[in-house]
């Protein structure tokens, strides 16, 4: 008890208990709010056997006449606002939280098993991605996975809060977060992907599918152009409007690069009905695989009939290396995607529906 008075009153600082003091009081001369949780001591000697809020405080006094009064305060669903989160008029983050300084390690772990993983390597004469625009795809899905998944507990304050009380902000949120988990496909797809050109023809290949397509089965090839609907970009500026901080800025960010996206390519339309894939520059138009101009070189040096005239193509994820008639099925990632990041939203919400129902 006498420790707990001195280290309310100011006259002791011992750093093991001042974490435990809500930050805006520790500069206090009066009286200070030490928080400790229900069986911790010296809380559970002092009051033994206390696990519920009394109707009054408790005050305690020792023989010199100090008084320490005992609070019981219960988090709950209302300790929670939104925009806000939880109320810095309670315990400090640190102590409800006790995990979160382990978010850096994690953090510190993962980007160090990134740097040793093992990179392909490519025969002289094949194109590939560039590493440094693989790592930069990687950024970009990381960057775009926790924004929008982290987006709705960052507005909450409060994961389980986040997700029972405010369910309606994860399940228009994490559609976009289970998006940014596609891209981690396309991303190993671009480090895989591999071309090279031989006497008769063109191969391709990447994460497990390889193709050899003859020139003289190519019936036509084209420039192509990919676009980005025009619904998903004022989606990301929705997202933009309801965000905090840095958030808001990177969605924006965002926005404004894939709405102004001008990834381009070639289209080879084959006798079998289908379509080759061979995308050759970046959202800024730049050239993403080492030597395409020689390879658009050695296509019409193979007397492969070109059409000027680009097709533009306006999907949310472009067709990777072929598309038969019945389509490419990319759409099934995006798919899998939403239902992986929906499914805990929905089923949370549905059994909040059903208790509801029973009581």
């Amino acid at each position: 008890m006498s420790k707990a008075l001195a280290v309310s009153s100011g006259q002791d600082v011992d750093q093991a208990w001042l974490h435990r003091i809500p930050p805006f009081e520790r500069n206090w001369e009066g009286p200070r709010e030490i928080y400790f949780k229900a069986p911790e001591f010296p809380l559970a000697v002092l009051v033994p056997g206390m696990t519920g809020p009394a109707e009054a405080p408790r005050v305690l006094e020792d023989a010199s006449g100090q008084r320490l009064e005992l609070r019981f305060t219960r988090l709950d669903d209302a300790s929670f606002h939104l925009g806000s989160g939880l109320s810095e008029y309670g315990p400090p983050l640190s102590l409800v939280f006790v995990w979160r300084p382990w978010a850096w390690w994690c953090f510190g772990v993962g980007l160090a098993a990134y740097l040793v993983l093992p990179w392909p390597r490519y025969a002289k004469g094949w194109s590939h991605f560039s590493r440094w625009r693989v790592c930069l795809g990687d950024f970009g899905w990381v960057l775009m996975f926790t924004v929008f998944f982290g987006m709705p507990l960052a507005i909450v304050g409060g994961t389980v809060q986040a997700v029972t009380v405010y369910g309606v902000l994860p399940s228009i949120f994490w559609i976009l977060a289970g998006l940014g988990l596609v891209l981690v496909w396309y991303t190993a797809w671009a480090s895989s992907f591999h071309v090279g050109l031989g006497d008769g023809g063109i191969a391709m290949g990447a994460l497990g599918l390889d193709l050899h397509i003859p020139y003289v089965s190519i019936v036509t090839a084209w420039p192509v152009r990919h676009r980005y609907p025009k619904w998903f970009i004022r989606l990301l500026w929705l997202a933009a409007l309801f965000g905090r901080g840095t958030a808001r800025l990177q969605v924006t960010g965002q926005a404004m690069l894939l709405g102004a996206s001008d990834v381009s390519g070639l289209a080879l339309e084959l006798e079998n009905g289908g379509t080759a894939y061979l995308w050759l520059t970046d959202a800024l138009g730049s050239m993403t695989i080492t030597d395409g101009e020689r390879l658009v070189k050695a296509l019409e040096a193979a007397g492969v009939p070109f059409r000027r005239a680009p097709k533009e193509l306006v999907r949310l994820f472009p067709p990777m290396m072929l598309e038969t008639e019945s389509g490419s099925g990319v759409w099934r990632i995006w798919v899998w995607g939403a239902a992986i990041f929906m499914g805990p939203t929905v089923i949370v919400l549905l059994a909040m529906l059903a208790r509801e129902l029973a009581g």
